[in-house]
């Protein structure tokens, strides 16, 4: 394996002298024409390595896998970004590649097992809110009109925790109120959980899942926080608040099951 920016494992096959890496671990665009096909021992040697990841079947069923050589893949990285041989000694078969390691800097980035360990719960769907409408004659029409020419939703950024975390606003043209996907809050705030395992903990708090509704999947589309989810899932900023301390003590006991202890 390598270790890509000191968090997330990536396996390597050598190819006449070159390390190779499966192209499906990344996002981001990377020139095609880069690309080497790997068969038979080397992709068997890659395959293993992906189980010990516990990378879903699905994603390594194929009778090839399409690589890029370490060399290409630097280039999408900063340059202080570092690349480490690495080899899980402990708990070779149950462990799981880090999460997900946004690069600040770069143009591509480390996906975590990819679509293994999502989180597939309920969500609720948010309702389309009305816009608001022009009243002629009104004293506020010109601040009606500058508001409505403004789109109603947005990427922003709120502080939780002391980290400055990707959020979008609830309601239109509301700022204050705002909700951030699942992958963005795990990878923040609590990158030793899954997103499965984060999600099905905040539902048993009795925290509400949501998905975006049409303004605000767009702006997620453009911001590209979809993450290999259909709909990727929402948390309001009050509701992780609120439930902080409870996620932070059940990973200090370990109890990362998403069910409810006796009496809470």
């Amino acid at each position: 394996f390598l270790r890509i920016g000191g968090t997330s494992d990536v396996p390597y096959v050598e190819v006449d002298g070159t390390k190779y890496l499966p192209v499906f671990y990344f996002e981001g665009k990377i020139d095609q024409q880069k690309f080497l096909t790997l068969r038979c021992w080397d992709w068997a040697h890659l395959r293993f390595c992906c189980k010990i990841q516990g990378v879903r079947d699905d994603l390594i069923a194929s009778d090839c896998c399409e690589s890029v050589a370490l060399q290409e893949l630097r280039k999408y990285f900063p340059l202080e970004t570092s690349f480490v041989e690495y080899w899980p000694v402990n708990d070779i078969i149950s462990k799981v590649v880090s999460k997900i390691s946004t690069l600040s800097g770069g143009w591509t980035r480390v996906t975590n097992n990819p679509d293994s360990k999502k989180f597939q719960g309920r969500l609720t769907l948010i309702k389309e809110f009305p816009l608001p409408l022009m009243q002629l004659g009104q004293p506020s029409y010109k601040a009606q009109k500058a508001l409505i020419e403004k789109p109603p939703y947005k990427a922003q950024k709120a502080l939780i925790e002391k980290k400055i975390v990707k959020c979008i606003n609830i309601r239109p043209y509301q700022f204050k109120e705002v909700m951030v996907t699942l992958p963005h809050l795990v990878e923040h705030l609590l990158p030793s959980l899954t997103e499965e395992q984060m999600g099905n903990m905040m539902m048993s708090l009795g925290v509400v899942m949501y998905k975006s509704n049409k303004g605000q999947l767009e702006v997620i589309r453009q911001e590209g926080w979809e993450d290999n989810y259909e709909q990727v899932p929402l948390v309001t900023v009050k509701d992780i608040l609120s439930n902080m301390q409870s996620l932070k003590n059940a990973v200090k006991a370990g109890d990362l099951s998403g069910k409810r202890a006796k009496g809470t």
